[in-house]
């Protein structure tokens, strides 16, 4: 948030910029923070998968379902970035409402498109951005928190949002029928320590797979060549990623007793898997960076943990 240049800053007004920095959502952010400066909205309570079905409560506004525990719980920092599919680089979500299904919570994103959480240590939580000023409904993959939490730049959650002229364009010339009665997933196959601020993002040469196994059409997105390294949603041939690493999987049924999984395959490299919901029809779920299988060498992993 820009600061305005005045002469003679009056002490009230100077006692109200200090407290709005210390507000949530009044004043723009760093993409991550490892520190405590940022004030937390502490999610109390986590339901464990599978999530309800309802249809009240996939929306936002559905019964509480939560569950009241008597024993302590640990908490650790999550950070999360909302942005926009096309700016992600340069610019978050402001204002922007968040919902966790796992909580039946919303929350807002601050100026800068943050939310800073604390959330139960080994709870999973999937972050939904929902519908408004003109950008679709967005599913992220399903994440379990670790004790050290989720606060770095190849760590916090990042839901990268379409615009909904963006989501109607994009799923128009892309081949394939989208049946609205799925769910349509776009993941990215993750270099080795890229964020969502890379460019390019993807590993080339991968190939993804699904579990459980489906008949769902899988396409790679291209990239414009010489011209760019951004996403060409074009028809192609081609049968593994591009180096923008973007992966469409079409039509996935709905399933609200399990979830399903994304692995990731390049000889010389293993990866992280991701883990998604579709639990209503028409779904859109996004596990960009830093959400979809991130590759790590494989020389690399044989000597720590990925």
């Amino acid at each position: 948030m820009a600061a305005r240049k005045q002469v003679g800053l009056t002490l009230t007004l100077w006692v109200a910029v200090l407290l709005s920095l210390a507000l949530p959502g009044s004043a723009a952010a760093p993409a991550s923070s490892t520190t405590s400066k940022f004030l937390r909205h502490r999610v109390t309570s986590l339901v464990p998968s599978p999530i309800s079905s309802s249809a009240a409560s996939l929306r936002g506004n559905g019964k509480s379902l939560t569950k009241k525990s008597s024993r302590s719980t640990t908490y650790a920092p999550v950070d999360v970035y909302v942005c926009p599919f096309d700016a992600c680089g340069s610019k978050g979500l402001a204002n922007h409402p968040v919902f966790i299904i796992e909580a039946n919570s919303t929350y807002t994103t601050n100026g800068a498109g943050m939310l800073y959480l604390e959330v139960p240590v080994f709870g999973s939580i999937t972050l939904v951005s929902l519908a408004g000023n003109g950008y679709h409904r967005t599913q992220a993959s399903t994440v379990q928190v670790p004790p050290v939490g989720l606060v770095t730049t190849l760590t916090q959650l990042v839901v990268q949002v379409p615009s909904d002229v963006i989501y109607d364009l994009f799923f128009a010339v892309t081949p394939g029928h989208k049946s609205e009665a799925k769910c349509q997933i776009v993941v990215t196959v993750c270099n080795v320590n890229v964020t969502i601020k890379s460019m390019p993002q993807g590993l080339l040469g991968s190939t993804v797979a699904l579990d459980p196994p489906l008949d769902s059409k899988i396409f790679y997105f291209g990239t414009w060549g010489k011209f760019s390294n951004d996403t060409n949603p074009l028809p192609n041939d081609l049968n593994s990623t591009s180096w923008d690493g973007g992966v469409l999987i079409e039509n996935v049924p709905v399933n609200v007793r399990s979830p399903y999984v994304i692995t990731a395959q390049h000889p010389g490299y293993i990866f992280s898997s991701t883990t998604f919901w579709c639990l209503a029809a028409g779904t859109f779920i996004n596990a960009g960076p830093n959400m979809g299988p991130r590759a790590v060498p494989a020389s690399r992993s044989n000597n720590s943990e990925v």
